[in-house]
């Protein structure tokens, strides 16, 4: 077996990393015989068996075009015995799947949970059962050591605030009712919350995103970014963005919204694209 074999994207990052062939414990997993099969390595420090790792993996991440397609969820999960392991995974993860478009995030103790919790959110669905939920969990601890948590998971109808025909928007020196048709999109922008409307301006609203996506009906408004709710009816044109997934014109505004990799998948598939 030798790179060649390997899709395009991750023979270029192991050329890059000076790889010209596979060591022995790489050119095992990547043998047919260990496609689709659970693996057990063993192999000395230095022999590159955290690459072999990450080639074994590359059937279940990579698409027909050589690349990680839009996820639902996470596609792998790495667990390490210490943390110096873990974020060592990490960074050779990094390179050879960078290009590929992957997005990988280490959880660890002793390091910056609020970050570790902003990377993980990135890698996590928020509506997993393609329609909005609500969730309470109650935590489950020994001693001051957490434990687990129970989670009860609702569905839409029993969301805490009910829906409503409008939402109300700010002015310099008055508050407007805006009927939610006249609203193109919804963004957060440090800290606060704007309405985009179609013949209003932008008007400041405040609830943030999490509390308005469960005020607004689901099947108009839609999440399409951390910073973006967008309404469906009043999405002008789609158009593929490399920055991001897709960028959308908005009618009656100057407005372009992102699409963010997170939301892409989701917003395929309620668009049909």
């Amino acid at each position: 077996m030798s790179f060649s074999d390997l899709p395009l994207i991750l023979g270029e990052a192991l050329s890059e990393r000076g790889y010209a062939a596979p060591t022995p414990v790489q050119a095992a997993v990547l043998e047919a015989q260990a496609q689709g099969r659970d693996l057990i390595v063993s192999a000395q420090t230095g022999s590159g068996k955290t690459v072999a790792f990450g080639l074994a993996m590359a059937g279940d991440l990579l698409g027909p075009d050589g690349r990680v397609p839009p996820p639902a969820a996470p596609l792998a999960l790495v667990i390490a015995p210490t943390r110096e392991l873990a974020l060592q995974v990490s960074r050779e993860l990094i390179w050879l799947y960078g290009k590929a478009g992957a997005r990988i995030a280490t959880c660890v103790g002793g390091m910056d949970a609020s970050r570790e919790r902003r990377a993980l959110a990135q890698l996590m669905e928020e509506n997993p059962f393609r329609v909005p939920y609500y969730a309470a969990s109650v935590p489950i601890t020994k001693g001051d050591e957490l434990q687990g948590c129970v989670t009860a998971i609702y569905p839409p109808h029993m969301a805490p605030t009910a829906q409503r025909p409008f939402l109300i928007g700010r002015a310099e020196d008055r508050w407007i009712p805006v009927p939610l048709h006249e609203i193109a999109a919804i963004e957060s922008h440090y800290g606060k919350t704007w309405l985009h409307t179609m013949g209003r301006g932008t008007l400041r609203n405040k609830y943030n995103l999490t509390q308005l996506e469960r005020m607004l009906p689901p099947d108009r408004f839609i999440r399409c970014h951390r910073a973006y709710i967008v309404n469906v009816e009043a999405i002008d044109e789609i158009h593929p963005d490399f920055h991001s997934t897709f960028l959308l014109v908005m009618k009656g505004t100057s407005l372009r919204v992102p699409v963010s990799q997170k939301y892409a998948s989701r917003f395929r598939a309620y668009l049909g694209i």
